[in-house]
């Protein structure tokens, strides 16, 4: 799949995580039962005559659909992370798509949870990522992902990195005045202190307290 419209230049893709192929279990046993009973049954139903070959064509058919069903799903459906954003690919339908977009740095709260035997066994689960969107809080949930443990340590280390670096650029566009809004009175002594030490107490006497 071409990612090549939804990602800048610079931008790294670092994992496209699809859902657990056991998540699709019951719909591939579906699709492998219909396809073993179409063979199973073949000589039976060619001695119907033609409505046997019929039945055959029809349960290799809809066997076929039942799999190539699923493998759509998985395919289809899937999260894209890079190391500024969080793509989530979901395909709705056969012509709807939706892809939701995050930023790293909106990102609140990330937390996994596994359930169930199979779950458990197969090593799958759902990822709640709670994020910030025009100011209002929103959740999403990422369900049957393989690792979802792993997931969620990838993603917090990227959100920490994201804040650490947007928290960095904010302090270099601050100003002189902005700094000194920012500053609390201990911090305005210690720079006066700190100021006087610099200059000695004679020049900071005859700088600052001059008439």
């Amino acid at each position: 799949m071409d990612f090549s419209k939804k990602i800048n230049q610079g931008e790294r893709v670092l994992k496209v995580i699809r859902r657990s192929p056991w998540s699709f279990g019951w719909e591939i046993l579906a699709g492998v039962l219909l396809l073993v009973a179409a063979f199973l049954l073949m000589w039976s139903l060619f001695h119907l005559g033609t409505w046997g070959v019929v039945i055959f064509a029809y349960l290799i058919f809809l066997g076929l659909v039942v799999e190539l069903q699923a493998w759509l799903r998985w395919y289809h459906n899937f999260i894209l992370i890079t190391d500024s954003r969080i793509f989530i690919y979901k395909q709705q339908g056969t012509l709807e798509k939706e892809v939701l977009e995050i930023a790293h740095e909106r990102v609140a709260e990330i937390s996994f949870r596994i359930k169930g035997l199979v779950a458990t066994m197969a090593g799958y689960g759902q990822i709640k990522l709670q994020y910030a969107y025009r100011n209002q809080p929103n959740k999403v949930y990422l369900k049957c992902l393989p690792q979802p443990r792993r997931v969620q340590d990838l993603l917090v280390k990227l959100r920490d990195q994201a804040l650490k670096a947007a928290a960095g650029k904010k302090a270099e566009f601050l100003t002189p005045e902005m700094i000194l809004k920012q500053a609390t009175t201990e911090d305005l002594f210690e720079v006066i202190r700190q100021v006087k030490e610099m200059l000695g107490e004679e020049n900071f006497c005859k700088t600052f307290l001059k008439k």
